[in-house]
C-alpha cells in the first residue's frame, strides 16, 4: 500500500486516533472527520481512494455517507464499521456497493483484510478500464481499415482492368457482395500492390496512344 489517501469518519475521537495510527503504519495518508458532513467535505477535497466510516453516527449516518461518497466519486471504495446486531445495515451497505464491512471492536486482522479487498477492487477496476480502452482502440482501428478496404475496392472496381475479370467478380453496384468477395484479405492487398503501384501498360493501358 503506497501513500494513498484514506478518510476515516467516526464520532468517537479515540477510534479516530487509533485508526489513524494503524493506517499510517500501512502507508496511507489519513484524514479524519467526526461526522458525516465534515467527512464528505474531506472526500470532496482530498479525493481519497478509500473511505472508512462508522455506520451509526449522530446526524448523517454511515449509509447516507456511503450513498453520497458514491455519488461524488463512484471509484472510491467505502468500508463501513458496524456494531453488534447491525448485520441488516451491513448487508444494506454491501448492496449499495460498499467494498466491505468491519465489526466493532475493530481488529487489526479484520481491518487488514478489508483494506486488501478494497485495494484489489481498485486494481481490478483500473485493469478493466485499461483493457476496455485498448479494445476500443482496436475496434476503431479495425473499422478504419475496413473503410479503407471498401474505398479501395470501389476504386479498383471502376478501373478498366476489371473488364478482364470474370463476370462473377463484377457487379453493377460497387457495393455488391460479389465485388466485395473479390477485393478482400490477401487478394485485395495483392491487387492494391500490383495494380496501383505497377506501371506496366498491360495493367494500366495508356489510352492516349491509339
Amino acid at each position: 500500500m503506497s501513500g494513498k489517501k484514506l478518510v476515516v469518519i467516526d464520532d468517537d475521537p479515540e477510534i479516530r486516533d487509533a485508526m489513524s495510527r494503524i493506517l499510517a503504519g500501512y502507508d496511507y495518508e489519513v484524514f479524519t472527520a467526526e461526522d458525516g458532513s465534515k467527512g464528505l467535505e474531506l472526500v470532496a477535497r482530498e479525493n481519497p481512494s478509500i473511505v472508512l466510516t462508522d455506520i451509526k453516527m449522530p446526524g448523517m449516518d454511515g449509509i447516507e455517507v456511503l450513498k453520497r461518497v458514491k455519488e461524488q466519486n463512484p471509484d472510491a471504495e467505502v468500508i463501513v464499521v458496524t456494531g453488534h446486531g447491525e448485520m441488516d445495515l451491513a448487508i444494506q451497505a454491501l448492496q449499495l456497493e460498499a467494498s466491505d464491512f468491519i465489526n466493532k471492536p475493530i481488529s487489526k486482522q479484520g481491518l487488514t483484510v478489508a483494506l486488501r479487498r478494497a485495494e484489489e477492487r481498485t486494481w481490478l477496476r483500473n485493469k478493466l478500464r485499461e483493457h476496455t480502452e485498448v479494445l476500443e482502440q482496436m475496434v476503431v482501428k479495425a473499422q478504419t481499415n475496413w473503410e479503407r478496404t471498401m474505398n479501395l475496392s470501389i476504386i479498383l472496381s471502376k478501373h478498366p482492368w476489371t473488364e478482364s475479370l470474370p463476370m462473377t467478380a463484377r457487379g453493377k453496384s460497387p457495393f455488391s457482395m460479389k465485388v466485395r468477395s473479390v477485393f478482400t484479405g490477401t487478394q485485395l492487398k495483392r491487387y492494391s500492390e500490383n495494380m496501383l503501384l505497377s506501371s506496366t501498360p498491360k495493367v494500366w493501358p495508356n489510352k492516349s496512344k491509339k
